[in-house]
This record gives C-alpha cells, sequence and structure tokens, in this order.
C-alpha cells in the first residue's frame, strides 16, 4: 500500500514570490504529490514548482493554458465538461469539484476525471465531521 501524500493549495491572491517560498517550506516539512494553482500562474512558476517534484494543477482554465505554461493538469467545476477536456488534454491530469454530491462525484469519475475533490459538509455545533 503506498503512503498517502500532501495536495497544497495556493490561494488567489499569493504572489509568484510568495508562492515560491511557500512551496519549498512545504516541500520540505512533508510529502507533497502536487498543487493547485490559480490561471494567473506563470511559466517560471510552473517550471520551480515541478523542480521541487510537485504535480502543477490549474485551477479553472481554459484547458489550452495547461499545454502553454507546461503544466500537469487542470482543476475544474463541477459543471465543466470531463469528456471533452480529456479530448483536449489526453492524458494530463483532470480533477473535478463535486461539493458534496456523491452523485456528482460519480459522474466525474465515470466521464474520466483523475480525481475528485469535495467540500466538508456544514455541520452544526457538536456533530461529528463524518
Amino acid at each position: 500500500m503506498t503512503h498517502p501524500r500532501l495536495f497544497l493549495v495556493a490561494p488567489d491572491a499569493l504572489s509568484a514570490d510568495a508562492l515560491d517560498v511557500c512551496a519549498v517550506a512545504a516541500c520540505t516539512a512533508g510529502d507533497c504529490a502536487s498543487i493547485l494553482v490559480p490561471e494567473t500562474v506563470t511559466a517560471a512558476s510552473v517550471a520551480k514548482l515541478q523542480a521541487l517534484g510537485l504535480a502543477v494543477i490549474i485551477r479553472d482554465c481554459e484547458p489550452r493554458l495547461v499545454h502553454r505554461l507546461n503544466a500537469d493538469g487542470i482543476h475544474i467545476g463541477r459543471s465543466a465538461p470531463v469528456k471533452t477536456m480529456r479530448e483536449t488534454l489526453k492524458t494530463d491530469v483532470i480533477g473535478v469539484f463535486a461539493a458534496t454530491s456523491r452523485h456528482i462525484a460519480m459522474e466525474a469519475a465515470e466521464t474520466g476525471a483523475d480525481y475528485v475533490a469535495f467540500a466538508q459538509k456544514s455541520q452544526k455545533q457538536g456533530e461529528p465531521l463524518l
């Protein structure tokens, strides 16, 4: 069995320099596999992140941007067509945000998503998380 690895998420407002510093710190502290970045990321930042061993996934972008920046994949909202993305991106990683919907997650997996991300459900005080 493989051990779990970290999936980093970069905030939209992070500068390129801060992104680099934070990614180095995270990779030094733990076993990081990939990072989700906004579409404003530069090709230089993508290369630096990949040099750290991270797969760079771009959030909600035009699919051709993945190739232009030499990134590793795309993370799309639940309404984006996975099949269309797969035709464009071929073997690149495609991730889908499913919020809290098992149905959306199953549809995404069935149509070719490589991973599905969930949001934490809202909970009342004292209610168990799971």
